[in-house]
Order: C-alpha cells, then sequence, then structure tokens
C-alpha cells in the first residue's frame, strides 16, 4: 500500500530536516529527508541537489538510488 505524507506531515518534516542542519551541517539524514521532500513535491532540482550532497557526505546506496529516480 502506497502511503503519502499530508502538507502538513512534509512540512513538518521539512523543518525538522533544517533544524538538524542547523545543529550539524554536515547531517546526511537530514540531506537525504530534504532531498526526498523535494523529490514527493515534485522539486526535482532541487531534491537532486540535496541527495547529490547526501551522497557526497556518506555513500550510503539507498542514498544513490534515490539519486538514481531524480
Amino acid at each position: 500500500m502506497l502511503m503519502i505524507a499530508s502538507d502538513y506531515e512534509l512540512n513538518q518534516g521539512f523543518q525538522l530536516f533544517l533544524n538538524m542542519l542547523k545543529s550539524d551541517p554536515k547531517c546526511h539524514e537530514a540531506m537525504f529527508g530534504l532531498g526526498r521532500i523535494n523529490y514527493i513535491q515534485g522539486r526535482y532540482e532541487i531534491a537532486e541537489k540535496w541527495l547529490i550532497k547526501s551522497y557526497e557526505t556518506k555513500r550510503d546506496f539507498a542514498y544513490r538510488v534515490w539519486l538514481g529516480y531524480t
């Protein structure tokens, strides 16, 4: 079953990931989260930017897969 987040949930997640990056500018999990949220919202160029940053920070296979989607 495909679950789609509400706009409220996406905005809450967006703010959470931004706060995580304020605390730790190299937080690859936050970069990845921002990439996924932007992808879900159809902002593919921004998503690609965040996913590249997350992959460059930590060479995680999941980050590479999501980058491939963009």
